[in-house]
C-alpha cells in the first residue's frame, strides 16, 4: 500500500512538473497568432521601449523577432562591410552618432573587437543594421560618408587597435 501511494506521488509531481515545464516552453515560443508579424512588431517595440529608459540592460534577445519581421518582408537587416573603412573609435562614433535619432532604424551592429582573435591590418568596419525600407536612402548615405571620411583620412585612428 506504502508503495503504491509513493508511486501515485511520483506520478503526480512528474505530470505536474512536465505540466509547468511545458507552459513555460510555449510562453517563450510564438504558436499560432502569436507567430504573426503584429506579435513580432510588438517584441520589437517593447524592446526598444525598454532600452530607451535602461540602454545598458538589454531586455531580451530581440533578433528572432527581427529575424521573423524580415523574413515577412516588413523590414530590411544589411549585413555591410566596408573594406577601405576601418574600424576604429572614429569610425564607430560617426556611424554611431548618424543612426541614433533614425526611428526607422531598428537595431544597429558592430563587430565587436575580439580579444582571442587578431587580424593583421586594419579590420575594416562591418555592420548590421536591421532597418525599415524608408531608411534605405539614409543608409545609402551613411555608407557614402563613411567611405568618404576613410578617403580624406580624418577616420584614421593613431592605435590600430582603438
Amino acid at each position: 500500500m506504502r508503495q503504491k501511494l509513493t508511486i501515485a506521488v511520483a506520478l503526480m509531481a512528474g505530470l505536474i512538473s512536465g505540466f509547468i515545464l511545458g507552459v513555460k516552453i510555449v510562453g517563450r515560443v510564438p504558436l499560432g497568432e502569436r507567430a504573426s508579424v503584429d506579435w513580432h512588431w510588438k517584441r520589437v517595440n517593447d524592446y526598444l521601449a525598454a532600452m530607451k529608459k535602461l540602454p545598458t540592460r538589454e531586455p531580451y534577445d530581440v533578433e528572432t523577432s527581427l529575424l521573423a519581421l524580415n523574413k515577412a518582408g516588413e523590414i530590411h537587416a544589411l549585413e555591410l562591410l566596408l573594406p577601405t573603412v576601418p574600424e576604429n573609435r572614429a569610425t564607430n562614433t560617426y556611424w554611431i552618432n548618424y543612426l541614433h535619432d533614425r526611428p526607422d532604424v531598428l537595431l544597429a551592429q558592430g563587430l565587436p573587437q575580439s580579444s582571442a582573435i587578431r587580424f593583421a591590418g586594419r579590420q575594416p568596419l562591418y555592420l548590421k543594421i536591421w532597418c525599415r525600407k524608408s531608411t534605405l536612402p539614409d543608409i545609402q548615405k551613411l555608407v557614402d560618408e563613411l567611405e568618404a571620411l576613410a578617403a580624406s583620412g580624418k577616420a584614421e585612428s593613431p592605435n590600430p587597435v582603438d
